[in-house]
């Protein structure tokens, strides 16, 4: 059945083949491993196997880590593997094209251990947008952009205070805070974190190190 006529039908391949000639493959997804990786990996989920990988972190340091991986999830360009380490007695998120050996463990981590720690990954989206999961805060900042633009990027966000021409909005917002810390530094002097009194300090001292790197 054809959804569009003869006419539109030409707009739409026109649109496309104007995507194909600008388009730029992202590198990590060249990996001929990946495909491979992606197929493993979620059959290991879905056995809760006990695996050992071998991890070349964002410096470039490798370390062996044994995990019971839970879920794999694509974000900002990359897949992710979520697995829960007992070394550490908590998940850990893994960029998928950063394992670069992999084999199932002799020793298994029991049940027990893992189970409570289960990914809810549609709850952990809400939260998570940089997939950089750390501790999870309800931050309270003024915000003098587009309030629409905060709301969006943070799906558990409420406005405490609307904005007006006098004063900006106040928003509370339930993330990871190294996530949002991440997207609050790139709103310039649009933000002003008001609460909880430790993460206001870390972003003061985060721009006041930023600063530096100027002096």
């Amino acid at each position: 059945m054809k959804i569009l006529d003869a006419k539109d039908a030409q707009k739409v391949k026109q649109l496309i083949r104007s995507e194909q000639r600008t388009y730029q493959p992202l590198r990590n997804l060249q990996n001929k491993d990946l495909m491979n990786l992606i197929w493993n990996f979620s059959e290991y989920t879905l056995l809760h196997r006990t695996i050992r990988i071998d991890y070349r972190n964002q410096a470039g340091h490798i370390k062996t880590h044994t995990i019971i991986p839970l879920a794999l999830t694509f974000s900002d360009n990359y897949f992710y593997l979520i697995g829960y380490t007992n070394t550490y007695q908590k998940n850990i998120i893994y960029r998928l094209d950063r394992i670069i050996d992999y084999h199932i463990s002799q020793k298994s981590i029991p049940q027990s251990e893992w189970q409570a720690h289960q990914w809810n990954e549609g709850l952990t989206k809400k939260k998570l947008q940089l997939m950089y999961p750390d501790k999870n805060v309800t931050i309270l900042f003024e915000y003098r952009g587009v309030v629409e633009a905060a709301l969006d990027k943070f799906p558990l966000s409420k406005i405490v205070q609307e904005k007006t021409d006098q004063q900006p909005a106040v928003i509370e917002v339930e993330a990871y805070d190294t996530d949002a810390m991440m997207w609050l530094l790139s709103q310039k002097d649009m933000v002003t974190v008001l609460e909880p009194d430790w993460f206001r300090e870390q972003m003061i001292t985060t721009l006041q190190k930023m600063l530096s790197n100027y002096q």
